[in-house]
């Protein structure tokens, strides 16, 4: 499902009823369609009316399932601003389903593959710009905080351009020793100097009739700037040694996670060099600005470690997918995939804290943990009460990790293994709650995420 959408209706009512089986979602290629279809669902509506172009109010449906709004539960009509800030207000049905209500682009981008993952219109425009300037020899200058995919953007320039079947030679400028910087950019001739025992080739002529990255352009040596804007306008090299220039056929792609700002104090950037490539320029958004693309990425990484068959999607949770969306991502698309890293291999994902953020995400210190010995067995059954019989809340909650939390519900006499629940017991709850996990885990006492596979794999779903 993940990718589907429905558009609000244009007419007098400006509002979409959401149950199990309706509105039909599209897929992302507009072909076909399909309502959620999912017994979590209820069969009772939840109904988001669009109050503005920015305003949207969500009412939770009229039965036992759960609705939670930006990551708080509601029980009564709740309202939501979108803003450039939030360009995202995300719905949580059952614990189970997540849909995100947000503004689609205007702007579609078609042709020639992407390497960059998302539908937002930030990064719809970053692919036009991708397409516009690979058909030129123009260089580029890509900027965007850390983590922002500004060298997939790279690749993407050059595997779209004319140039694809050349070479793409990718060097760090902030890792080159000053000293080192000519050389490596440019070659030497055997005996340029002392210890030069052959000729070198330099990341300009390892890149002819390619494509040369330049990432962290901000940290090129002062002494190797004029020759890098000698080499971008005359399309020839000084090889050290050389007494004449070599010319080479080499596009340009410079990239920056720092404003590239001649006039900062400690930052001396050529003024020259930098209108050079600024004259086309590619501003990658962060993550933030964007997060109607996170579940998209998320997939993505889900996939990648797949390869194996290591994983399922059933491996992270719909509450975890809830906190990544509150959470602002300092560290942009690469924190993202460290974080479905961690929580795949069942940890908690180290992420930055925020200090107005109550997401239950952050990481918390091991002093702060209290010894599972201590939580009786009526304190654990009220924190899974509590929490709907979720375990990562409900550890939370008793200030204990996850493992131990499993640990207690093994040892707790009042909560029995799914596996011995009979299976016509199983009928008659799930009879009684029609799609309805969380009413299935109160009645039957036990936690939803061992009760949902545990239905799956019985076949009673």
């Amino acid at each position: 499902m993940i990718g589907r959408s429905v558009p609000f209706p244009s007419g007098t009512s400006d509002s979409v009823a959401v149950n199990r089986f309706s509105p039909e979602f599209r897929n992302p290629d507009n072909k076909t369609s399909a309502p959620l279809s999912d017994f979590h669902i209820s069969r009772s509506p939840v109904i988001i009316d669009r109050v503005s172009s920015s305003e949207f109010r969500v009412s939770p449906a009229d039965s036992r399932m759960t609705v939670h709004l930006n990551g708080d539960r509601i029980k009564s009509p709740v309202s939501a601003q979108l803003s450039d800030r939030e360009d995202i207000i995300f719905v949580t049905l059952a614990n189970y389903v997540v849909l995100g209500i947000c503004r689609l682009p205007v702007l579609q981008v078609t042709g020639n593959p992407s390497s960059l993952i998302g539908i937002s219109q930030e990064i719809n425009l970053c692919r036009s710009l991708i397409n516009r300037f690979a058909a030129t020899d123009l260089p580029v200058m890509l900027m965007g905080e850390t983590g922002t995919g500004k060298e997939l953007a790279a690749t993407d320039l050059h595997a779209n351009s004319t140039r694809a079947g050349g070479p793409l030679v990718t060097v760090n400028m902030a890792a080159i020793p000053q000293e080192l910087a000519v050389t490596e950019l440019f070659g030497s001739k055997k005996g340029a100097f002392t210890g030069s025992a052959r000729d070198r080739q330099g990341s300009f002529q390892q890149a002819e009739g390619g494509t040369l990255f330049c990432d962290e352009i901000g940290d090129t040596p002062a002494l190797v700037q004029p020759m890098l804007l000698r080499a971008l306008e005359s399309k020839a090299i000084q090889v050290l040694g050389h007494d004449s220039e070599t010319p080479v056929d080499v596009r340009f792609i410079a990239a920056t996670d720092r404003p590239v700002d001649v006039e900062a104090e400690g930052f001396r950037f050529s003024k020259p060099l930098y209108h050079r490539l600024a004259a086309a320029q590619i501003k990658m958004p962060p993550l933030r600005n964007r997060k109607v693309d996170i579940p998209l990425l998320i997939l993505h990484f889900l996939d990648q470690n797949n390869i194996s068959g290591q994983f399922s999607h059933m491996d992270i949770e719909t509450s975890q997918i809830s906190d990544l969306l509150k959470y602002s991502w300092p560290g942009n698309v690469r924190e993202l995939k460290n974080a479905v890293n961690a929580i795949l291999l069942g940890q908690t994902p180290n992420l930055l804290p925020e200090a107005n953020q109550s997401s239950s995400i952050r990481s918390t210190s091991k002093d702060q943990y209290r010894a599972p010995s201590s939580v009786a067995h009526d304190e654990l059954l009220a924190a899974l009460h509590n929490s709907e019989w979720l375990i990562k809340p409900a550890a939370e909650s008793l200030s204990i990790s996850r493992t131990s939390c499993y640990e207690l519900i093994k040892n707790c006499p009042a909560i029995r293994p799914v596996e011995h629940i009979p299976r016509e017991e199983l009928r008659q709850i799930m009879a009684q709650y029609p799609g309805d996990l969380a009413a299935w885990a109160a009645a039957l006492q036990v936690p939803q995420e061992a009760l949902r596979k545990h239905v799956r794999s019985a076949g009673l779903i």
